[in-house]
Formats: C-alpha cells, sequence, structure tokens
C-alpha cells in the first residue's frame, strides 16, 4: 500500500458511528493485519466496533460452528481489553435466497 493503512483506519473510525467487522468462518479473526489494527487503530473504540460472524451458513455441522466461533472469541479476547468481549452477530442466508442464487 502506497499509504499509512492503521493511520487511515484510525481517522474513518474516529468519525465513525459504528465499526463493522466482518469475519469469514474459515479464517475467524486469525489474520494479523486484522488483529494489528483491532490493537492499534481502533484502541478505545470498542463501544462501536459491530462483529458479524459472516457465512455462518456454510457449517455443515454445529460443531464447526463452534470452534469458529471460539477461535474468533479467543483471537479477539487478545486485542480488544474488556473483561466481555462485545456482542459478536451471526448471519448467514435463508435456504430459499441461496437456491435462487444458484
Amino acid at each position: 500500500r502506497g499509504y499509512d493503512f492503521t493511520g487511515v483506519t484510525r481517522w474513518l473510525a474516529d468519525r465513525a458511528d459504528v465499526v463493522c467487522l466482518f469475519f469469514d468462518p474459515d479464517k475467524p479473526g486469525t489474520t494479523g493485519e486484522t488483529l494489528s489494527i483491532l490493537l492499534h487503530s481502533l484502541s478505545g473504540m470498542d463501544h462501536k466496533l459491530l462483529i458479524v460472524l459472516n457465512k455462518a451458513d456454510q457449517f455443515s455441522k454445529i460443531h464447526d460452528f463452534a470452534r469458529a466461533y471460539g477461535s474468533l472469541c479467543w483471537n479477539l479476547s487478545k486485542v480488544i481489553p474488556r473483561k466481555d468481549l462485545p456482542r459478536i452477530y451471526t448471519m448467514c442466508l435463508p435456504v430459499g435466497n441461496q437456491e435462487k442464487q444458484r
């Protein structure tokens, strides 16, 4: 990148009412850049965070969902200095919508 990504992220987050963070099930918050941004750019803004575990409909078993959700919670607990983590929302497409898209 030809610009200060951390600084730009902080600048935008300062001006926003809500900061939406979407995590995919196959990489639930494990990328180093994501954790670094949360730690450095968004520190002190945890009240603005809206965290979404995206594509929850892709899990074939509840065990896989629990593993991804737990992994996301574990990774976020390292960078969000709160006693309790913010609420993590899940998002999926209803079965009828998936069939229409195919």
